[in-house]
């Protein structure tokens, strides 16, 4: 009977315990996808970023080459001007490696890394270049090299249009190694690798061993998927170069000239399951054990209980004399009851994993995003903020929540704030709005801020739900657009468009205050013979020494500015034209005075000719003057050049 009794036991111990490692390793499946499904997201958001992030540094590229296809010298086709103006442009930004001219037949017109004139190779990527010549847009090649350089490169091309076609593109070429420190492996966890293909599969750059890879054949894996996909972001399995298992999240870049494929391997996964694994097996097991040894004592128990009912009954004594035994129906209730609580439990336990999980994944979302996020209330208080925006800030989360966001900004972008804030608690949005942010070590950078107002049940503001975005870029973009646009790349003077502008500024003021102002015209004489003889490189050498020397020798108050080729032209404001005479005067003897080291120790010098003209009270042509000082420039050449005559 015992040996019955044990086995029911045991069985009814095996019913139970089935349903409950059921739903252990149920359970366990269902983190391990929910983790799986979180390594994706941070996958996925990594992904966007670096995207963001390679795009923006190609549209810098693009942007500056718009700015030379626009160009006066461009649509002019002053090929020898925009090569001075490309290359200007190449030796102020160190990313440029050079700027490249191609005409329509593929051949290239300069380079601007080497002198004016075809270089001694042809362009790379022709299908490329006439992809830009037929459908006007602009596009980014694979990894190539040339004789000039031992890098890799890559060039990004825009058309030139003059009068509505495209007969020329210029290319920005630009080292790769400027991709490789986006791709570093420092910006991803431990073993993850990302790989930017161009169109063709071929590596551009790698998060890791990049040298062993770029310009060669993207893994088999990543081809197909680039094939499968149709402009579309793509998630997927696969395999890297050597073979090992990843789950990988792909995009494209620039419109699909460009691949990116940021790659997890499973067995980061893997091991992120594997001590969870261990500790539910250990689990199992050890519910296993616990449950043969209860069994085999309430079996144990039940058969001392019903050997002393045997005895008590062959006693012929009554039953109130026994101990009383665990009753059948007592033990199914309890059985009952630690069944509902037991399932309950289990429930709880696996919606809590669940709102864990996805409250953790959030927060790395909002925490970890590509641009700031911050609330504030309806004081402008700080009641929210992420890491990203801390980390700008260079501060500490307790530094700035309670505080008033008007501390964490300049005091121009203060009194923007204080007359914006009413009127967007009254609209509840507002956009593009820029501040000046203040880090913690004093240092200021351009932000742009859009925001939303939550309010409640009653239409009161509960807090602003705000994204900020780092400009720092782009106003410094700006700045450069706005230098280039104002001077003559050769010599760095004022160039034709900036100077009209200082003067018809200059001629309002002397309408208001009755002031009058000298106008000087300066040519180099002889300049075409310099150019013959010493080569246009030391004729360019001539220009830039002779701004050089102006700046020193003019007065503080003057402007001088570029008008064309060796013709320059001085503004002198407050200035009747005897002084101004006696300040051209000197200028000319100081140049006559210079010498340039030419070829084979030979010493250049060169003479200037220069006519100068005053504005008479109340004039307001330009060109008038110009024109005077013009005239007075031709007769000092007429009379022998040299020298400074008045008109």
């Amino acid at each position: 009977m015992a040996f019955r009794l044990r086995t029911w036991m045991l069985l009814a111990a095996a019913i139970i315990l089935i349903p409950m490692v059921a739903i252990l390793v149920q359970g366990y499946r269902y983190v391990e996808q929910s983790e799986r499904n979180r390594v994706e997201a941070v996958l996925r958001a990594k992904s966007v970023e670096l995207r963001a992030n390679i795009e923006r540094r190609l549209a810098i590229a693009v942007q500056a080459l718009e700015v030379l296809a626009l160009s006066d010298e461009a649509q002019k086709q002053n090929w020898f001007g925009l090569h001075a103006l490309a290359k200007s442009m190449a030796e102020d930004n160190p990313a440029f490696q050079a700027v490249s001219l191609v005409d329509a037949q593929n051949r290239l017109v300069f380079v601007s890394s080497t002198a004016f004139g075809p270089p001694g190779f042809n362009t790379s990527f022709v299908d490329l270049v006439n992809k830009v010549l037929t459908t006007g847009k602009a596009n980014v090649s694979g990894p190539f090299k040339v004789p000039l350089s031992d890098h890799y490169l890559i060039a990004v091309s825009v058309p030139v249009k003059h009068e509505s076609q495209i007969k020329f593109v210029l290319r920005m070429i630009l080292r790769v190694v400027t991709l490789h420190e986006l791709l570093s492996a420092e910006h991803f966890p431990k073993d993850w690798v990302a790989t930017l293909v161009d169109s063709k599969g071929t590596v551009i750059s790698r998060s890791n061993n990049v040298e062993a890879f770029i310009g060669k054949s993207a893994p088999q894996a990543l081809l197909s998927a680039i094939a499968t996909q149709d402009g579309h972001q793509y998630l997927y399995r696969g395999r890297t170069a050597d073979g090992t298992p990843t789950t990988a999240f792909l995009q494209p870049v620039f419109d699909r000239d460009w691949w990116l494929n940021v790659a997890v391997p499973e067995t980061v996964l893997e091991a992120l399951f594997r001590p969870l694994m261990l500790k539910t097996g250990a689990l199992i097991l050890m519910l296993i054990l616990l449950s043969v040894a209860v069994n085999l004592g309430i079996t144990q128990f039940l058969y001392l209980q019903t050997n002393a009912l045997e005895q008590v009954v062959a006693a012929g004594k009554k039953l109130l004399d026994l101990p009383r035994p665990l009753r059948v129906t007592e033990l199914a209730e309890v059985d009952r009851r630690f069944r509902a609580v037991s399932a309950s439990e289990q429930t709880a336990q696996s919606a809590l994993v669940t709102v864990t999980l996805e409250n953790e994944e959030i927060s790395n979302l909002y925490n970890f995003a590509p641009c700031g996020y911050h609330s504030l209330d309806a004081k402008g208080m700080v009641v929210h903020i992420n890491q990203t925006e801390l980390n700008w800030l260079g501060r500490q989360r307790d530094e700035v929540l309670g505080k008033s966001f008007t501390e964490l900004i300049t005091a121009a972008s203060r009194e923007a704030f204080k007359a914006n804030y009413p009127r967007f608690l009254a609209d509840g949005h507002i956009e593009n709005l820029e501040y000046d942010m203040v880090r913690a070590d004093g240092s200021v950078f351009p932000v742009a801020i859009n925001a939303v107002l939550v309010r409640d049940a009653s239409g009161q503001p509960i807090m602003s739900r705000s994204t900020m975005i780092d400009i720092t870029e782009r106003k410094e973009f700006e700045r450069r657009l706005q230098a280039l646009s104002n001077t003559d790349p050769l010599t760095g003077l004022a160039n034709r468009r900036h100077f009209y502008e200082l003067l018809n500024a200059e001629l309002e003021r002397s309408k208001r205050h009755g002031a009058t102002f000298s106008l000087a015209m300066l040519d180099i004489d002889h300049f075409k013979r310099i150019n013959d003889r010493f080569g246009h490189a030391m004729g360019d050498q001539v220009l830039k020494t002779l701004a050089e020397a102006c700046r020193t020798e003019l007065r503080q108050l003057d402007v001088m500015a570029r008008f064309g080729g060796e013709e320059f032209v001085i503004f002198m404001p407050h200035t009747q034209l005897d002084p101004a005479v006696a300040v051209c005067e000197r200028l000319r003897e100081a140049l006559q005075a210079l010498s340039i080291d030419a070829d084979k120790g030979q010493a250049l010098r060169f003479t200037v000719s220069i006519g100068v003209a005053e504005q008479v009270l109340g004039e307001t042509d330009i060109d008038a003057i110009l024109m005077r000082a013009d005239g007075a420039l031709y007769e000092a050449k007429r009379l022998g050049r040299n020298q400074v005559r008045m008109g």
